[in-house]
């Protein structure tokens, strides 16, 4: 698979679209798992892929690790995800541990019935910025994963040190 790294901007994240074992990826994660509260995406491909991936992130960061599915993260009313979320983060930082959520397809276009159809300043935040919020303020390194790269434009809003896409230039799961 080709390998390629792009970045138009100092302070906008590497895209990386390698192979699993890349010499280049690897030394590129390792980079980033040395900042603060480090954020990596792994968008496209399959599961498999992305999990092999992780794997060496793992092996990387030397550090334990909790690893989630956002769709058994999200609940019928926003209080329940909100709450889910709260947990798994809540764990991370009692273990220190780096967290992988992957699938976050499902959090990021899901509509809880109780979601408030105003923009009003004084809402509550919606699931997607309340998550946001917590990867933000998250000490320990975060891997999110998605399906479909078309996702990473709204998973720029963690401030991601790296962006790894699989499969296709346009990451999108086969």
């Amino acid at each position: 698979m080709p390998m390629a790294a792009s970045s138009s901007e100092s302070d906008v994240a590497p895209i990386l679209q390698v192979a699993h074992t890349s010499a280049h990826m690897r030394r590129h994660c390792h980079e980033a798992l040395q900042s603060e509260g480090p954020c990596i995406v792994l968008a496209g491909g399959t599961r498999a892929e992305r999990q092999q991936t992780f794997g060496t992130i793992i092996d990387l960061a030397d550090q334990n690790a909790l690893q989630f599915r956002a769709a058994s993260l999200v609940g019928e009313r926003r209080k329940h995800t909100q709450n889910s979320l709260r947990k798994v983060f809540d764990s991370g930082s009692e273990e220190r541990a780096l967290l992988f959520v992957d699938g976050l397809d499902t959090l990021l276009t899901w509509h809880h019935v109780d979601e408030p159809a105003t923009t009003d300043e004084d809402a509550m935040p919606s699931t997607a910025e309340y998550f946001f919020q917590r990867v933000e303020s998250y000490l320990y390194p975060v891997v999110l994963g998605v399906d479909n790269a078309v996702h990473v434009d709204a998973l720029r809003q963690c401030s991601p040190h790296l962006v790894i896409t699989h499969g296709s230039p346009e990451g999108t799961a086969v």
